[in-house]
């Protein structure tokens, strides 16, 4: 099938969502398989860097199907095609599981996420969370929704009313340490509370569905985040890059905000806090 046809009438689209969404929900098999088992884990590029058996058996089932049914499809995907650049070609980017650490201790919160991207653009997201079984879809222009159902990002518009999400334990990682500790830190007073989703793909998903205000993370892979972008903003939320620059896909980090006026004061704060180094030294008060 042609690229340029493929993509010219949205039926097609429609067609690519229901095949991707029946796709996931039969990989959420592995998962629940494997959530409770003894699992084979393997480092990668550090101890908080992980993968099992199970990452590679749902990998491997939704590249076959996609290749199966879409030849001429490229593939972007976190274990095997990690590398592949993203094209003006139709690119499936593919997240077999999100929150592999979870995983591995039979945490619950874990995601499959899949996006498709056509000319360098997200044309369709889905995640699944296979344990709570909550499939969550968008396609450009027609909104989002779980299990079937229309959902919308919170009417919540101040900061000091918010629910965010973050990923303090990602501060393992030197470069990142400072700016994602004093973030969360001075994020302490400012709002309402603060939630660790330890997956990326729920987190943007939980803001989509209006249970997270706001969801931001810096230092991950174009994989956590594609089909959470679009899943955002179909659901009527804001999006880009920590800095507010635009969001690229193949950029690994990401804000998110359910609405415009709690975008601009997340935003904001961002912008207070960059450049500013923790310290949490005792001050004397003599």
């Amino acid at each position: 099938m042609s690229a340029e046809s493929d993509f010219t009438e949205d039926s097609v689209l429609e067609e690519c969502q229901k095949f991707i969404c029946e796709a996931v929900e039969k990989a959420g098999d592995i998962v629940r398989r494997g959530i409770d088992a003894v699992k084979k884990v393997e480092i990668k590029s550090n101890v908080f860097d992980l993968v099992t058996e199970y990452d590679g058996e749902v990998e491997d089932f939704l590249v076959s199907e996609i290749q199966k049914k879409y030849t001429n499809h490229k593939i972007i995907a976190e274990e095997k095609h990690a590398k592949e650049p993203l094209t003006e070609d139709p690119t499936w980017i593919i997240d077999p599981i999100d929150g592999t650490t979870s995983f591995v201790h039979g945490y619950p919160l874990v995601g499959i996420s899949v996006a498709l991207a056509y000319r360098k653009q997200l044309v369709i997201g889905v995640i699944y969370a296979p344990i709570q079984r909550e499939l969550y879809c968008a396609r450009r222009g027609h909104g989002t929704t779980m299990n079937g159902q229309k959902i919308h990002t919170s009417s919540v518009r101040q900061l000091i009313n918010s629910l965010i999400g973050d990923e303090p334990s990602l501060a393992s990682r030197d470069h990142y340490r400072n700016d994602i500790l004093v973030r969360t830190y001075a994020l302490c007073n400012r709002v309402s509370g603060i939630r660790a989703v330890g997956s990326a793909v729920l987190g943007l998903a939980y803001v989509a569905r209006g249970i997270l205000d706001c969801y931001q993370v810096v230092g991950i892979y174009p994989w956590d985040l594609a089909a959470g972008a679009i899943i955002v903003e179909e659901a009527g939320g804001v999006i880009s890059h920590p800095d507010g620059s635009s969001f690229d896909i193949m950029n690994g980090s990401i804000l998110v905000a359910a609405n415009r006026e709690l975008y601009d004061q997340i935003l904001a704060f961002n912008r207070e806090m960059n450049g500013k180094v923790l310290d949490l030294r005792e001050k004397s008060t003599n």
